[in-house]
């Protein structure tokens, strides 16, 4: 008996130590990381941690608004990840809804960057207009 459960045992320590895990991280679309900006540099509104052996989709809602002029910046991107050890390599974004500007705020946008371990959201506001921007992040990925 004490054989069959020790077998057991193994086989169920091995089947767990082989199974992938699944993560799924949807937004909410009642919260998400925001920032306030008044100037045309680039800032970071919101970062993933992306682990070692995990590849994925990142899908991001940005909405920048103008409270000067009442105008904004919107659009939704998706992203295919995968991280082999250290090294993170991110595709390139596709619009699913296309990231339109108001001609009044000029050159202000978003887009989507890797770097280290990390993916980020960033933005570049317009110089004199305060701005509030809000990202919204949905994950799905799977890692060992």
């Amino acid at each position: 008996m004490k054989k069959f459960l020790l077998i057991l045992l193994m086989g169920l320590m091995f089947f767990a130590s082989n199974a992938q895990k699944i993560l799924s991280v949807n937004g909410s679309e009642n919260s998400g990381h925001t920032i306030k900006t008044t100037d045309s540099a680039y800032h970071y509104v919101d970062s993933v941690v992306i682990s070692a052996n995990e590849a994925g989709i990142i899908e991001v809602s940005v909405i920048g608004f103008s409270y000067d002029t009442a105008y904004s910046v919107t659009g939704v991107q998706t992203v295919r990840y995968n991280k082999h050890r250290d090294t993170l390599t991110m595709g390139t974004p596709t619009d699913v809804l296309a990231k339109e500007t108001d001609t009044v705020l000029g050159s202000a946008t978003f887009d989507l960057i890797s770097s280290g371990n990390k993916i980020y959201v960033r933005i570049k506001g317009k110089l004199n207009y305060t701005m509030r921007w809000l990202s919204i992040v949905k994950r799905k990925s799977v890692f060992e």
